[in-house]
């Protein structure tokens, strides 16, 4: 049997694998301090006012882009408009009128049927090159859609932080209505107006007001002495013919009351005891007075009004008669009965005053 081997121990190699090296464990942090109260105070405040602020800020976006808009001034102001509150729409848009020159932009000239626009609505809002804002609304006049624009700008501000918006340019119209000289008065959607609550013209020409869009009925003021002729109230549109003729006529108390004033007036012409009554539309010619005494008149047919001019405040009368009694001295100087009669014509002025007229004649 072979002799038993020495055996040998094994070596480690250079390269075999050492175990890992670990670093030394870095020694602990000191234990921080405890949060005093004010610092935990401070944190919280602090912590709050963000917050606050981040409130604050969704609340301006929100009401710098409802309530404080461009479109919410301009949705209250169509809507005033349309509700007929045309008060409140003065609140919003100045007129920019006189006080008088407003009249029919009170509530009252909105009450009418039909009076106002309907469905009324902004339909765009678009930024101008100045800053200002051009509003296209549509509404409804009569069943007719109406598109329509008005103007905003920004005046200053409210609550020192939100723009102020403001109509430049309100939605306001133009009526026009043809009057005679005479006219008393108009009714325009049962609101009494006259000259003064005209933007321009009087009475006797076209008169021009200022309204909102809508309807529009428009009539005399009638009075114990002067009425309506034709085919009576007129209505008008802003969205279609804004033009109304309105004309006058007398009525039958005012004939009257001219007839009686001249039935006066020609009873104290007939008191005379001139041959020519000054004033009066009669007279007899004579060639020479001492001889011709005791001369009295007397309205033998009254002359009747036939013909009355309200523009000019004239009438005419068809002819009566005058007669004339007297005494004439004949050659032999003797006093004989003698009568002459004269043709009357009057035709003259009046004036109406509430509820006197007055009459001057002239003759012819």
């Amino acid at each position: 049997m072979p002799a038993p081997t020495d055996q040998v121990p094994p070596t480690t190699s250079a390269t075999a694998q050492m175990p890992p090296v670990i670093p030394p464990a870095a020694p602990a942090a000191p234990k921080g301090k405890p949060l005093t109260a004010k610092q935990k105070t401070g944190i919280i405040i602090g912590a709050v006012v963000v917050g606050v602020i981040a409130v604050l800020g969704i609340a301006y976006a929100v009401l710098n882009a409802t309530v404080f808009s461009p479109q919410s001034v301009a949705d209250r102001y169509v809507a005033a408009l349309s509700s007929g509150d045309y008060e409140e729409a003065n609140n919003i848009a100045d007129p920019q009128l006189d006080q008088d020159q407003r009249l029919l932009l009170t509530n009252k000239a909105a009450q009418t049927e039909n009076a106002t626009i309907t469905n009324a609505r902004v339909t765009g809002i678009t930024d101008s090159a100045d800053g200002s804002k051009l509003v296209n609304v549509t509404y409804t006049i009569g069943g007719e859609p109406v598109n329509d624009t008005f103007t905003m700008a920004p005046s200053g501000s409210q609550f020192l932080i939100f723009r102020d918006w403001t109509v430049t340019t309100p939605l306001l119209k133009e009526i026009t209505v043809s009057t005679d000289a005479a006219t008393p008065g108009l009714t325009i959607n049962g609101v009494e107006v006259g000259e003064e609550n005209a933007v321009s013209g009087s009475f006797g020409s076209d008169l021009v007001f200022k309204v909102y869009p809508g309807t529009y009925r428009i009539a005399v003021t009638e009075t114990e002495f002067i009425t309506e002729s034709g085919d009576g109230p007129a209505t008008v549109s802003t969205n279609g013919y804004t033009y109304a003729y309105t004309s006058v006529e007398a009525t039958d108390a005012l004939v009257q009351a001219i007839q009686d004033e001249l039935d006066a007036q020609l009873q104290t012409c007939a008191a005379s005891t001139e041959f020519e009554p000054e004033g009066c539309p009669f007279s007899m010619y004579t060639f020479s007075e001492d001889r011709y005494r005791n001369v009295t008149w007397s309205i033998t047919e009254s002359p009747e009004v036939d013909y009355i001019d309200l523009g000019s405040g004239e009438f005419m009368t068809s002819g009566g008669e005058a007669t004339a009694t007297y005494e004439y001295r004949q050659y032999d100087d003797s006093w004989e009965p003698d009568d002459y009669t004269d043709y009357i014509y009057v035709y003259g002025s009046f004036t109406i005053d509430g509820d006197q007229v007055n009459v001057t004649m002239d003759t012819y």
